[in-house]
């Protein structure tokens, strides 16, 4: 929220111990956005999210993931990112 630019290769990463569905919503958010989920190192789904500066702001909804990837709009096609993509990261 509040961020004005984002940086290529930069993102937000989110870690939970289930996996469930999750919702995002892009309140106070100024710039586009890649939501990559994640389920067991592997992508699940990819959405593109945009800025919403009035309630209620339309709710982004994964598929059962145990965490996600936001980075800026366009990375995930750019990077040829898709569901059934392998995920590296020391962070699992």
């Amino acid at each position: 929220m509040g961020v004005k630019k984002l940086a290529a290769e930069h993102g937000m990463l989110f870690v939970w111990k289930d996996v469930a569905p999750r919702e995002f919503y892009m309140k106070d958010t100024l710039i586009p956005l890649d939501l990559i989920s994640i389920r067991g190192r592997a992508v699940v789904g990819v959405a593109t999210m945009t800025p919403c500066k009035a309630d209620p702001c339309p709710i982004t909804t994964t598929p059962p993931a145990d965490s996600a990837l936001e980075v800026p709009a366009g990375t995930a096609e750019r990077a040829g990112i898709s569901a059934g993509a392998p995920v590296e990261s020391s962070v699992f």
